[in-house]
This record gives structure tokens, C-alpha cells and sequence, in this order.
């Protein structure tokens, strides 16, 4: 949930309006990526010399273009009121796909992708229970049978939803979601034939957990960091201090050329942020 942002010293900023989020997306750069990138119909070509990887291994795409693990595919698709990015991976020789996160009205993006590569959405991970990153969840549920992971911190937010519309204000159309296996801390499962590494990154609310790919060095954080911001820490379960801990320890701790893929805007690496975010320096 990134309607605003907390700073280290507890100053609030809003976040950028349609027009800025749009601009952000054309001018988006992908320097961790092992792949071309397409973001809404826009292709820009990845720098390899940052990451060492060849193009075969992990790339990424917006919008129906691939991100890969061997034969894995990465769709970037911003969704719902607030562009909350949800996170397509497919692997077509397998007939797989993972969906991590879930905005209001993402299925419709989902669905034709699926089609187009033959895969079935197995599971849905929660990085964690805010209204923005599961809106859409349900239905996602409702039509494909996946299996959902998430943190049993979150498990009120996520399987009584209604509770949120106190502090979100407005009438938001929310459901919840069954979870089926909540993570715990340094748990490791296979998914489309890679190992993922499940870290917990509370702060921002007291369930997020980011999912890593050690294989490919990319990690999906959710709202814990942003690439030069990091999560609002004034809702229910948010504190600065815990998420400033969470981000030294769970993310500045992976290896710096490992990309972060965030709950909103455009991807960054931890030897990015660990260099210039203002509000968590290394």
C-alpha cells in the first residue's frame, strides 16, 4: 500500500499522481535484468554487464513479453487503483505459472497470458495482506483453483478483509482469501523448478514476507522498499524502526547485484539502495 510514504525522520510524502506513475513506467530502466523489458507496449534493452548472467536465465517483460529462470518467464503487471505491480511467472515447457500479488483487476491481464502459454496458475503468494495487493485475489482464486501462501501475521487482513475500511476510508469492494499454507521465516519450497527463499520483512505491516530466487538473485519484496523510498509505516502494524531492522537484515543482506522487485514503481538492486536510499542508507 503506497498511497504515502513514511521518511526515517517521520515525515509523510504523497505519492505521484496517475500522470507521474505513468511517466515513471516509460522511463523505467531495468539495470539488474537479465532481459529485454517491455512495460506497456515500451521495450528497452537490459544492461548484462551489471548482473553477469546470460540472456538465457531470468529476464524480464511487462505486459505479455518474458523474464526467465531456465524457461521462466516474468510478466510486470501493474494493476488496480493505485498501480500496485503484481508479478506474472510462467514457465511454458512446464504448463506453470506463480501469480505473486493480486490487485483489484488483475485477472483480466492474467487470464490471456495464461492462454497464450499454456500454463496453469498453480499458486498465489501474498507478499502481504494490504487492500491494494489482494483486491483481486479472490476472483484470481475463483478461477483457477491456485493454492495461496502467505504470513499468518497478515492472516486478519487477508481473511477478514472488511477490517481495513476503517483506516483506508471510501468504499473499497474486498473478499477474502483462503490461504492455504502460511509461510514461516526461512522457509524454502520449489516452484517452477527453482528453489525460493521466503524472508520476513515486517514494518510496513506485520505480515510482509519477500520471496527470493537465489538461483537468479531476484526478490519480490512487496511494500518494505522502494527503489529510493521505502514503505508507509503509519498504518495498523507499521514501525519504522522494525522496518528499517527488516531491511538492513532480510534485504540489504542479500548479494548486491540481486534485483528488487517492488509492490509499486520500477525494479532497483540492493547495491542501489544500500547506496542511495535516503531513508535506509547501508
Amino acid at each position: 500500500m503506497k498511497a504515502k510514504m513514511i521518511s526515517r525522520r517521520g515525515a509523510t510524502a504523497q505519492s505521484g499522481n496517475r500522470q507521474d506513475r505513468e511517466s515513471n513506467r516509460r522511463r523505467r530502466k531495468f539495470p539488474s535484468s537479465t532481459f529485454r523489458v517491455t512495460h506497456s507496449g515500451l521495450r528497452a534493452s537490459a544492461s548484462l554487464r551489471e548482473t553477469g548472467l546470460k540472456e538465457k536465465r531470468f529476464g524480464i517483460a511487462g505486459r505479455g513479453k518474458p523474464h526467465g529462470l531456465a524457461g521462466v518467464n516474468l510478466h510486470v503487471l501493474p494493476a488496480g487503483p493505485i498501480q500496485t505491480n503484481a508479478y506474472l511467472l510462467t514457465a511454458p515447457e512446464r504448463g506453470e505459472a506463480v501469480l505473486i500479488d493480486a490487485p483489484g483487476g488483475v485477472w483480466a491481464d492474467v487470464a490471456p497470458i495464461l492462454a497464450a502459454e499454456k500454463c496453469v496458475l498453480k499458486e498465489l503468494w501474498i507478499t502481504h495482506g494490504h487492500w491494494d495487493h489482494t483486491q483481486g485475489g479472490a476472483e484470481v482464486v475463483r478461477a483457477t483453483g491456485a493454492k495461496v501462501r502467505a504470513h499468518v501475521a497478515d492472516r486478519v487482513l487477508i481473511e477478514t478483509p472488511d477490517v481495513m475500511k476503517r483506516f483506508m476510508g471510501g468504499e473499497l469492494h474486498l473478499e477474502p482469501i483462503h490461504v492455504d499454507h502460511w509461510v514461516t521465516p526461512g522457509e524454502t519450497f520449489q516452484a517452477l523448478g527453482a528453489t525460493v527463499e521466503v524472508r520476513h520483512v515486517p514494518g510496513h505491516c506485520l505480515g510482509n514476507v519477500l520471496f527470493y530466487f537465489p538461483a537468479v538473485h531476484a526478490a519480490f519484496v512487496g511494500d518494505a522498499l522502494f527503489r529510493g523510498n521505502v514503505g508507509r509505516t503509519d498504518l495498523p502494524g507499521g514501525d519504522f524502526g522494525t522496518l528499517e531492522k527488516s531491511i538492513r537484515g532480510q534485504i540489504y543482506s542479500l548479494p548486491d547485484r540481486t534485483a528488487i522487485h517492488p509492490g509499486h514503481g520500477p525494479e532497483t538492486t540492493v547495491a542501489e539502495e544500500k547506496a542511495h536510499n535516503p531513508h535506509v542508507p547501508a
